[in-house]
């Protein structure tokens, strides 16, 4: 959902441009987050004669966000104003129970410095590592991504962006995903570390579209019980 809303006449202008300069865009966020659902927001001002772009993702109804959020802002930047909602949808309670298995977290390893980050997933018998030599966030998620298509999962998908929405790194981690098509999905947990969080944000994201993802066997084409064994036992007990 995105809104356009013209600002006071453009021929306004010297002391405008400079007002423009000093647009707080983190006094908005921060208004922005306070509307009810919202769980991320992010401000840009590209350029002179180009609108305040404001984004906000929120979990449950959009109904009446892009007014809030135009209100939010208005007290701050008196030029146009383009809002975009992205709504997520939060996973229904008990709904892995009657939809059939879900993909598990095992673990996430980061070793010492300059060695891979691994994670550690499953699948009904099945179990699988991805990695990636880079230990950032967009890294640990990249290796999330390679874990599921070890396990035969088909995810048309690639992470778009990655964030912590606390400035201080202790906040819920924001995963976005987008297709070929233009889809895009989005996943927000908090957990006890950033690397957790980003894993559990990525499952989250695809959490629909993993319930109809996988094949009967295995990409190896073994059945599970022949997968039986941990590929990483120190996570798996």
């Amino acid at each position: 959902m995105r809104l356009d809303i013209g600002g006071p006449d453009p021929d306004d202008d010297a002391e405008g441009d400079d007002a423009a300069n000093e647009v707080d865009v983190l006094g908005i966020e921060l208004e922005l987050r306070r509307i009810v659902g919202v769980v991320s927001a992010r401000v840009e001002y590209p350029s002179d004669g180009e609108p305040l772009a404001i984004s906000v993702a929120v979990v449950g109804s959009t109904s009446g966000v892009v007014e809030a959020a135009l209100a939010a802002a208005r007290p701050y930047f008196e030029g146009d104003l383009e809002v975009e909602v992205l709504e997520i949808s939060p996973p229904a309670a008990g709904e892995g129970s009657r939809l059939g298995e879900r993909v598990r977290l095992l673990g996430v390893y980061a070793g010492p410095e300059e060695s891979p980050v691994e994670v550690h997933v499953a699948h009904g018998g099945r179990q699988a590592v991805g990695r990636s030599a880079d230990r950032r966030l967009t890294g640990v998620a990249r290796a999330t991504m390679e874990a599921l298509r070890a396990l035969g999962a088909d995810v048309p998908f690639e992470v778009s962006a990655i964030t912590n929405l606390d400035p201080a790194g202790s906040g819920p981690v924001l995963v976005r995903l987008t297709s070929e098509d233009g889809s895009i999905r989005l996943g927000v947990v908090a957990a006890e570390d950033e690397h957790q969080a980003t894993v559990r944000a990525l499952l989250h994201a695809l959490n629909r579209h993993l319930e109809r993802a996988f094949e009967p066997d295995g990409p190896d084409g073994r059945d599970e019980e022949e997968a039986e064994e941990p590929v990483f036992p120190a996570l798996a007990g």
